[in-house]
């Protein structure tokens, strides 16, 4: 991780992982990633309207989390940098 943050690399965190059992692999390391500020930004990589629960309660738990304002700034903020002008 830290190499690639070295190179200039953002990293976005899907908010399915953050929905899945907590007993999972992937939101325990999606968990750790956002509460040590890894990532730029948080999208739901949503392709189909199958896994949009498991997308908004990870959204929901990453807000328990983080709290609004850092999810706020990971969902509208700094997307909005990436956009140009």
């Amino acid at each position: 991780m830290d190499y690639f943050r070295d190179l200039g690399l953002l990293l976005q965190g899907n908010l399915q992982c953050l929905g899945e059992n907590p007993r999972e692999r992937r939101r325990q390391l999606a968990e750790r990633f956002l509460s040590e500020g890894r990532y730029f930004l948080l999208g739901t990589d949503l392709h189909n309207f199958d896994t949009l629960q498991e997308r908004l309660d990870g959204l929901s738990n990453a807000i328990g989390l983080v709290g609004e304002s850092a999810v706020d700034r990971l969902t509208v903020e700094n997307p909005r940098l990436l956009l140009p002008g």
